[in-house]
C-alpha cells in the first residue's frame, strides 16, 4: 500500500522534508565477510599492517579485500561518522539513503543513534 510517505530510520516523513539527498551511502560499513586470503605468500605481512598509508595504496588497490583495515571503518567509528555527516548537514544536506545490504552487517539501531545525533 502506498502511503505517500518516505520511510526513515526514525519513521515515516512527508517527502517534501527530504531536502538535499545523497542517494547511495554506507554509514557503517563492515566488509570483513568479503575478506580474501592474499594470493602471494609474500603479501601475508601486509594483511594487518594497520590503517592504510600512502605507501600501501598501490598494494591495497590491487588487493582491496586482503587488507583487514580496508574492509571496515574501525572498531567504533561513531564520533567520526557523526562528524562526517555533520559536514554534509552544514553544507545544506538533509537526507542520506543508506544502502548497506545483508551480509555487510546492517545495524538499524546504530543508524537511529547517528540520525538522532546529527
Amino acid at each position: 500500500m502506498h502511503s505517500g510517505k518516505a520511510q526513515t530510520v526514525l519513521g515515516l516523513i512527508d517527502p517534501i522534508h527530504l531536502g538535499c539527498t545523497l542517494p547511495h551511502e554506507h554509514i557503517k560499513m563492515n566488509y570483513q565477510s568479503l575478506y580474501q586470503t592474499p594470493k602471494r605468500d609474500s603479501d601475508f605481512s601486509k594483511i594487518m599492517m594497520g590503517p592504510p598509508t600512502l605507501e600501501m595504496l598501490g598494494w591495497i588497490r590491487q588487493n582491496p579485500y586482503s587488507h583487514i583495515f580496508n574492509l571496515c571503518l574501525g572498531e567504533d567509528p561513531f564520533e567520526d561518522v557523526v562528524k562526517e555527516l555533520n559536514f554534509f548537514k552544514n553544507a545544506g544536506g538533509s537526507t542520506i539513503v543508506e544502502c548497506t545490504s545483508i551480509g555487510l552487517i546492517q545495524d538499524i539501531e546504530y543508524l537511529k543513534k547517528v540520525s538522532m545525533e546529527t
